[in-house]
């Protein structure tokens, strides 16, 4: 880390008290993509759709048709990704990790 980052930086990395990393913020006025991309799938695409509905249609109808990641994306939203067992051949637990952290604090 260069010089001037170091000395404005705690040991962990974080910002020290009075610190501003970005003081000039973010623009006044200025619009997420987010936020531009939810308005326009309001707006009319024809036919009594906006262009959410058409977009959800036409997803749905390439799942049907075969579409693999179509068939995916709509399935995980409608029943949520499928969760992951995880294992491990170390001898701590989780209550060890936690207990660990407490004590260190």
């Amino acid at each position: 880390m260069p010089d001037k980052q170091a000395e404005n930086r705690n040991p962990d990395g974080t910002f020290k008290p009075g610190i501003c990393p970005n003081p000039g913020g973010r623009p006044k006025g200025s619009v997420s993509l987010k936020t531009k991309l939810r308005a326009l799938l309001t707006e009319s695409a024809g036919g009594g759709k906006d262009y959410a509905d058409a977009l959800v249609q036409k997803t749905l109808k390439d799942a049907l048709s075969g579409d693999a990641q179509a068939r995916k994306l709509v399935w995980e939203y409608i029943e949520g990704k499928p969760t992951q067992q995880l294992e491990h051949s170390g001898g701590l637990t989780i209550v060890d990790l936690v207990r660990d952290a407490e004590a260190s604090d």
